[in-house]
């Protein structure tokens, strides 16, 4: 690790840096929520800073999370006001909760951001933390530290990764994208499971079980064809779209695409 590395990890142990860390941690991650927000609904900072009166310059600090308390209670309310509608009057999708709270007047320092995950550069392996329960967690795959941190009940969206600006414990661009995808599959798979009782599974002798795609509820069926890409798919005569069953059982458990 470089000399700024050691010393941030030697000042870590300090209670007041400690918080101090955290807290500006929480609002950069809130800034890159308010960025993305206002990128699905299509604004620019320009026009989202002519909605809120403010310099375009403004929006770029905010998306930053610089200064040292964050936005007033006041702007964090004409945020929320501004990015809770999508361009033409109509709503857009839902903010993430933990920022919808933050916005709607909440402490920043009071919003459960859920695990905050870092890249141990001189061990090569990911290291997450849970506040809440303040249990800490090893894994080399970012898969397997999905699947710890979910067990420890931490839900997508609540994961805080640091970025190229905090220097080598920024986990990798593909590492950060691998545990999330994990984690939503793992969010997903009762309400998976629950759809495998609606599928029949069909064997006839001599072939392996198969499951038709049209007998697949939407919007699972779409979700499922697309993981099935690049995947082997039993051709059955008289059959349109099927999947090997054990796949279908696999991609309900969240353990497929493998």
């Amino acid at each position: 690790m470089d000399g700024l590395t050691d010393l941030r990890d030697e000042l870590m142990q300090e209670d007041a840096f400690r918080e101090s860390y955290e807290e500006r941690t929480r609002l950069v991650c809130y800034g890159h929520m308010i960025r993305h927000a206002r990128e699905a609904r299509q604004l620019t900072r320009a026009e989202l800073g002519g909605q809120l009166n403010i310099p375009e310059s403004e929006i770029r600090r905010l998306e930053n999370g610089e200064g040292v308390d964050g936005p007033t209670v006041e702007m964090r309310q004409a945020l929320a006001q501004a990015l809770g509608s999508a361009p033409g009057g109509g709503f857009g999708a839902p903010l993430p909760t933990e920022l919808a709270v933050w916005l709607d007047g909440g402490p920043a320092a009071g919003v459960d951001i859920g695990a905050r995950v870092v890249h141990d550069i001189a061990r090569g392996m990911l290291v997450g933390k849970v506040p809440a329960t303040g249990e800490t967690f090893e894994a080399y795959d970012p898969r397997e530290m999905a699947e710890l941190l979910f067990a420890a009940g931490v839900q997508p969206g609540h994961v805080s990764m640091p970025d190229w600006r905090e220097g080598d414990i920024a986990p990798a661009a593909g590492v950060k994208v691998a545990l999330n995808f994990r984690l939503r599959q793992l969010a997903q798979a009762p309400e998976r499971r629950a759809a495998l009782h609606a599928v029949p599974v069909i064997e006839r002798e001599g072939r392996p079980p198969y499951v038709r795609l049209s007998d697949i509820p939407t919007p699972w069926r779409d979700t499922f064809r697309a993981a099935l890409h690049g995947s082997a798919c039993p051709a059955i005569s008289g059959e349109d779209e099927c999947a090997y069953a054990w796949d279908w059982r696999d991609w309900l458990d969240g353990r497929f695409p493998r």
